[in-house]
């Protein structure tokens, strides 16, 4: 999900990835603005300006959860067994504090589960339990 805001520029200097993960900064600020880069403040109403501040808020606070998961869990192919359990369980805590946050009133999920988070056509939306 967060491939499209990537790029070299922020992830070469990195290689082999450091402990300041300062560098995500920019990843996460063109993930949060990318839906409302191209809006004109200056042409919204006062309550238009709320929710353009609300989408933003929101997806940036998306963005930074997804981002510190991604983080945790980047290259842990050649780490020990109990490295692998504690950065799943960082990533984990970070989705579930996000969902927490967002507080959406339901949850879909694919049954049976599609590759890519994407649900094909035979697949049936459910609830979660």
């Amino acid at each position: 999900m967060l491939m499209p805001y990537i790029t070299t520029v922020d992830v070469l200097p990195q290689l082999p990835m450091s402990a300041n993960a300062s560098w995500a900064a920019p990843v996460v600020c063109r993930c949060a603005m990318t839906l409302t880069l191209h809006i004109l403040l200056g042409m919204l109403t006062p309550q238009e300006v709320r929710i353009h501040v609300a989408v933003e808020g929101m997806v940036c606070e998306i963005c930074q959860r997804l981002t510190l998961a991604w983080l945790e869990l980047f290259d842990i192919e050649g780490e020990s067994e109990a490295k692998v359990a504690e950065a799943i369980e960082v990533g984990s805590r970070c989705i579930n504090e996000l969902m927490t946050w967002l507080e959406w009133s339901l949850w879909l999920r694919c049954d049976p589960a599609c590759g890519f988070g994407v649900c094909n056509s035979t697949s049936k939306f459910l609830l979660p339990h």
